[in-house]
């Protein structure tokens, strides 16, 4: 069984936005990630990256679910990111 592999918003931004500073480092991390287990996301995280696109069917075409896993957030999870 792999690893879960939860992705952080600001990777994804970095990615989508073409960051100069950091696209190419969390290109790499996301590519690390995924050699490790499943790339998860959830529906804040959908949220956070959402304003890099301008509609909804955007970005569902780059957070596929065969490349983001989607998983709901635990309550304990929450209080721990917070």
């Amino acid at each position: 069984m792999s690893d879960v592999v939860f992705v952080d918003t600001n990777i994804l931004i970095d990615v989508f936005t073409a960051n100069p500073a950091w696209k190419d480092w969390s290109i790499d991390q996301l590519r690390s990630a995924r050699r490790t287990g499943d790339l998860v996301i959830n529906q804040l995280i959908y949220a956070e990256v959402s304003s890099a696109f301008p509609t909804q069917r955007r970005l569902d075409e780059v957070l596929t679910a065969d490349a983001y896993r989607r998983e709901s957030l635990p309550w304990e999870a929450a209080f721990n990111a917070g």
